[in-house]
C-alpha cells in the first residue's frame, strides 16, 4: 500500500500545487512491504500534513524525501517510514511542543498548529511512534514505525 501510495498521492495532490515548484520530490520506497492496520485517508492526512510542513520549512525550495522500509529487528516487525526535508529545522526549543494542538511558529493566519498534532494522533491511533531528528538551518527528519500486521490467526502481544 505505501510503496504506491507516495508518488500517486503526492505526485498528483501535492506536487501539482504551484507551491511546491521548487521543492524535489525523492522515493526510496522498499518493495514488498507486509501489511500494516491502518486507515488509507488517515495516512493520505498524515502524509499531507508532513509535506505540507516541510514546504513551508522550505520558502526558497529543497528536496522532500520519503521512505519506507521493514524494520524486522526487536519483538515486533515494523514499518518505518522516514520523511526528510532540506528546509530550516526545527530549534530545539521547539521540538517537545511540536505535537502539542495548535503551536505553532507560523505567523498568525498561516497556520492553526493542528497540522503535526494530527499526525501524531494518527500514528498513535494505529499502534505507531513518531521521532523527530532536526537541527537549524539542517532540515528535519520524521521518522514514523508502524507495527507489522500479524498473520490471521496469530494475536501481537
Amino acid at each position: 500500500m505505501l510503496r504506491d501510495y507516495f508518488p500517486t498521492f503526492i505526485g498528483r495532490s501535492t506536487y501539482a500545487n504551484p507551491l511546491f515548484n521548487s521543492i524535489t520530490p525523492i522515493f526510496h520506497l522498499a518493495e514488498n512491504l507486509p501489511p500494516m492496520l491502518a486507515n488509507e485517508q488517515l495516512i493520505k492526512q498524515l502524509i499531507v500534513n508532513l509535506a505540507l510542513n516541510a514546504r513551508d520549512a522550505m520558502p526558497a525550495g529543497g528536496r522532500l524525501t520519503f521512505e519506507t522500509a521493514c524494520e524486522a529487528s526487536g519483538p515486533q516487525p515494523m514499518i518505518c517510514c522516514t520523511v526528510t526535508d532540506t528546509g530550516v529545522g526545527i530549534p530545539p526549543e521547539h521540538q517537545e511542543k511540536i505535537f502539542d494542538p495548535f503551536f505553532t511558529t507560523k505567523k498568525q493566519g498561516k497556520g492553526t498548529g493542528l497540522g503535526l498534532s494530527n499526525v501524531h494522533r494518527i500514528v498513535e491511533l494505529f499502534g505507531g511512534r513518531i521521532s523527530l531528528i532536526s537541527s537549524p538551518g539542517q532540515g528535519t527528519t520524521f521518522t514514523i514505525r508502524f507495527p507489522v500486521m500479524p498473520p490471521p490467526g496469530e494475536h501481537s502481544a
